[in-house]
């Protein structure tokens, strides 16, 4: 379909539709939220429209939809809004920006955002609705699941196993050969070196500064 809709009316969602019009060569007809979230008829200049009427306004054998929803609760309301649009017959749009590099035999799946300058390595495997922001490195043999997200920066190592509803924070790294159990959230900048528990928060150790050296011992 050329025409779509974006679910979300925030700074991403803005991205996202401009990006989609200027690489995928498709037409953004407007934005739409649920009715207790709208306080106007439009945004950015287009129409926005309550998610409730979205079949009588853009009926699903005419437009498609994008997904500009975030991590809210640990990506719960994507993988939500996800399967409403499916039962409701609508085709959700993927967008991959033209710079990722794929190796040969990758495999992705649907309605997946995948932003700048990222790297999917030899014979990794990404789900259905993934977010993976711009510099991301997904190393060989990967598998990712469904409904997560990865913000800048993050690396995973070979042969890795994230499972579901699973965030990884800015410049966060992943050890090869471990598995990221379901709702796992790993904070900016840690580094995870062996499996993780399902629905525990990993963050890094505290900065410490070494009260018997000076900056110029080291240089």
């Amino acid at each position: 379909m050329n025409k779509f809709i974006v679910i979300g009316a925030n700074k991403f969602a803005e991205m996202l539709s401009h990006y989609v019009e200027y690489y995928n060569r498709k037409v953004c007809c407007g934005y739409s939220v649920e009715q207790e979230y709208i306080k106007s008829d439009e945004a950015f200049n287009k129409k926005l429209v309550p998610y409730e009427q979205l079949e009588n306004l853009y009926p699903p054998d005419e437009f498609s939809v994008l997904l500009a929803i975030g991590y809210k609760n640990m990506n719960g309301l994507r993988e939500r809004f996800y399967n409403e649009l499916l039962s409701r017959g609508y085709e959700i749009e993927s967008f991959i920006h033209p710079t990722v590099h794929f190796e040969i035999g990758t495999e992705i799946g649907n309605a997946n955002i995948i932003l700048e300058n990222v790297n999917i390595g030899y014979r990794s495997k990404v789900g259905n609705c993934n977010i993976i922001w711009n510099g991301c490195n997904i190393s060989h043999h990967a598998i990712i699941g469904n409904y997560n997200f990865f913000a800048a920066s993050s690396v995973l190592a070979g042969e890795v196993h994230v499972k579901n509803n699973c965030f990884f924070g800015v410049n966060s790294a992943v050890r090869g050969a471990t598995t990221i159990e379901d709702a796992s959230l790993i904070g900016a900048g840690s580094y995870i070196n062996k499996s993780t528990e399902a629905n525990r928060v990993y963050v890094p150790g505290r900065n410490l500064c070494l009260e018997d050296k000076v900056s110029r011992d080291f240089f």
